[in-house]
């Protein structure tokens, strides 16, 4: 009988227990097991981020998008409408910090049973799908062409 009163004290003082707490944190209130995808701040600003959410949505039906509260308001509306459309459901979360890290979990998109996803993130291709474009467009110096001369020279 001691235990529990001790047990009920504890939950009184403390609220009740949770499984695995940092991972819950992490991943915006979820476990990573449930997890099919995450976005991150910097993910944010790939144009490709929606095909890549809108396939998801597909492939794995009836899930929820999690979103930071901390996001601007302009990208929670982009967020919302493209969960209307793909009829998701979405539910903001408040988070413990006040300021966003660029790397920072700002989207999860889980279901209510574990999927066990080995890879959640947006894959590499579509990351850089914007950055290759602007690199190729940028002017190459020849490897015979030293610093000093290409800072001097005159064009």
């Amino acid at each position: 009988m001691g235990k529990d009163i001790q047990d009920y004290l504890d939950k009184g003082l403390y609220g009740s227990p949770q499984l695995k707490p940092d991972e819950q944190r992490k991943f915006l209130g979820t476990f990573r097991e449930r997890v099919v995808f995450i976005l991150s701040l910097s993910d944010l600003t790939s144009a490709s981020y929606e095909n890549f959410a809108i396939s998801q949505f597909q492939k794995y039906p009836g899930g929820t998008l999690l979103v930071n509260a901390l996001l601007k308001p302009a990208i929670q509306k982009q967020l919302i409408h493209l969960t209307q459309t793909n009829h998701v459901s979405l539910k903001l979360v408040d988070t413990e910090n006040t300021l966003l890290a660029d790397q920072a979990i700002v989207v999860v998109y889980t279901l209510n049973h574990a999927v066990n996803k080995e890879n959640i993130e947006l894959p590499l291709q579509t990351k850089f799908s914007n950055t290759t474009r602007d690199i190729k467009k940028a002017p190459t110096t020849t490897k015979s062409e030293s610093f000093f001369k290409s800072l001097f020279s005159k064009k």
